[in-house]
Parts: structure tokens; sequence; C-alpha cells
């Protein structure tokens, strides 16, 4: 291929991203930036090992581009505020129905990710014993072994071997339950936190005992909780709404006002004219 054509992709690639987090033409640029990354991450299927690790990813930022992304906390919100001061309004912009339906596709690309394969360990366990202690065993010490071999900055890990039987057993069973349950238990509000602690202990331990980081997919773990609901509750804690005295006629004034609504995610700004 044409290395020259692969940098230049991938340094375009890097610039729309950087577009998006800082909401600059936020769903063009992330759009964008969701094809490339398609083209350039499939450019690795091609050397024979079929690398996953990092696929949600781009499906996450075309869900990202399909939303209302740009909101608030963006380039475009400051733009669109300034607009609608010197038009004369200064309402705060409503997220519609889009925004959630985004998290949820999200949340249902997550429990998708975990149910293929926890099925799969599911039927293993049935009829082949997977959450055995004894196959458990041979799982820890057949990736050690791979490791030792190919890597050269091996280090043993924690001797989870070691443990009674009947404490791997609970573990093996506790990563079909996780992988399986994801997607039945994200749609309950309530339930989402915990599943985040959840998610975050399953891909710490395989990375602490298998070397195994799903460091992308746990970033992912953000959308779990609603950050909207903290950050009100924080701030009437703080002593209700906080009220900000403008000049309604002043241009100036009402621009610096907008602009302030456009990062008030948490709807914590009155402002008076």
């Amino acid at each position: 291929g044409n290395v020259g054509v692969a940098r230049g992709l991938a340094v375009a690639d890097i610039v729309l991203i950087i577009f998006g987090i800082l909401g600059f033409w936020t769903r063009s640029s992330i759009g964008f930036a969701a094809l490339i990354s398609l083209y350039g991450f499939g450019l690795m299927q091609n050397l024979g090992k079929v690398n996953h690790e990092s696929y949600h990813l781009i499906w996450f930022m075309a869900l990202l581009a399909a939303g209302p992304s740009g909101q608030f906390l963006s380039i475009d919100a400051i733009r669109r505020a300034i607009k609608n001061a010197d038009e004369g309004t200064l309402e705060l912009f409503s997220p519609s129905a889009a925004a959630l339906w985004t998290l949820r596709y999200i949340w249902l690309l997550m429990g998708i990710l975990y149910f293929v394969p926890g099925i799969a360990k599911l039927q293993s366990a049935l009829v082949e014993h997977w959450a055995g202690a004894a196959n458990i065993r041979d799982m820890l010490w057949t990736k050690w072994l791979q490791l030792y071999w190919y890597d050269p900055h091996f280090v043993r890990p924690i001797r989870v071997d070691l443990l009674p039987g009947w404490i791997l057993v609970l573990l093996g069973m506790s990563v079909v339950a996780f992988e399986i349950g994801f997607i039945l238990l994200v749609v309950f509000r309530r339930v989402r936190p915990a599943l985040s602690l959840w998610g975050r202990a399953f891909h710490i331990g395989n990375g602490l005992v298998l070397n195994i980081w799903f460091t992308g997919l746990m970033w992912a773990y953000v959308s779990l909780f609603d950050w909207t609901a903290m950050g009100g509750a924080i701030a009437r804690r703080g002593g209700g709404p906080l009220h900000v005295l403008y000049d309604g006629g002043c241009k100036l004034c009402r621009r610096s006002i907008a602009i302030l609504r456009s990062f008030d995610l948490f709807d914590a700004l009155r402002p008076v004219a």
C-alpha cells in the first residue's frame, strides 16, 4: 500500500477526533473520523491476527455522530449561543430524546460485546466444565506460558491458581453471570453504577492475572453514570440556582450570559435581565 496515503489518513483521523472532542463541527468531525478509523483499523486485520480491542470505539463514534452531539461544552454550543443571543434569546437548549437513545444504543452495544462470549462460556461450562477449577487453572497456566515465551518483559502475575477450587469456580461463574447479565441489568438505572464497578473489577482482574487489558472499553463505563443528574443534585445542595444579573440591552452582556449557559450542563444559572 501507499505509506504516504496511510500516514495522511492517520493524521486526518487524529485531527478530526480532536475537532470532535473540542466540539468543532462536532457531528461531521466524529462521523468522518469513524469512517477513516474503520478503514485504518481494518488494515491491521490483514496481518493475520484479528485485533478487536478497539472496534467498539468506532461504533461509539458512529453513534455520537448520529446523535445530538455538541449541544453543550463545545465550540458549536458557543457559536450557537452567540447567534441566539444576537437574536434576543437566551433560552437554554433542552436535549431531545435522541441524546438518551444514543446512550441506550451504546449500552446495548456493550451488552452485545459481552453477551456473545458469555453464551459461549455458558455452553462450554455446561458441556466441558469451563468454570471448573481444573479447567480454570489450565487456562491460567497456558496463558502464562504463552506470555513467558513471547513477552520479553514477562513478570509472573498474581498466583490465583493457588486459590481454593471453590473460589476459582465462583470466579468463573461470576464471569459468565456478568457477561450474560450485563445486557439485562443495564436497562435498570439504579443498577448501572454497581454494574460499572463490577465491569471495571472484571477488566482489572483480567489485566492483572492474564495481562488482557481492554482499556478502551473500560473508559466506556462513564456512559453508565447520569452525570447531569449528579451535577444537578450537587448544585441544588449548594443553595439552589445562581442568579446572574446582566444588562438585557447590552449585546456583549447577552453574549456573555449565552456562553455561560452553553456550559451550564446542570442548569444551575438563572440569568436576570
